[in-house]
């Protein structure tokens, strides 16, 4: 997936070829796709929230969230967590599949990409 404005466009693999677009964001950012294939969660800057599409449908549900919107954004390989840091220097869990904050820290460190690692056990 690509963003583009308020959008997100959605491209095959094999041939780069554009198919459907996502909207209804507000400056997308980070995009997660789940490795099991039931969602595509996606940052918004500026947004305090975190948009969770629905696979297959496009459904979404928002995540409320800290401060003044994600940007990076890192899942498990189970896709039942994803880590968002944010504008204002925040870093929160978030249970995808119930849509909530299970928890949210300070974090001091520059916004930008988070990485988890593949045993979930370091993140960065």
């Amino acid at each position: 997936a690509i963003r583009d404005g308020s959008q997100v466009a959605v491209l095959d693999a094999a041939t780069l070829a554009e198919g459907p677009r996502l909207s209804g964001f507000s400056n997308p950012g980070g995009i997660h796709v789940d490795p099991q294939g039931r969602y595509v969660a996606i940052t918004n800057y500026g947004v305090p929230r975190l948009t969770v599409v629905g696979l297959p449908g496009g459904v979404q549900r928002h995540v409320p969230l800290p401060g003044v919107g994600g940007w990076g954004l890192a899942g498990s390989r189970d896709g039942s967590r994803l880590y968002v840091q944010g504008a204002g220097g925040w870093l929160a869990e978030v249970d995808p599949l119930l849509a909530t904050t299970v928890r949210s820290i300070p974090a001091t460190a520059a916004e930008g990409m988070l990485a988890l690692t593949p045993d979930g056990a370091r993140l960065y």
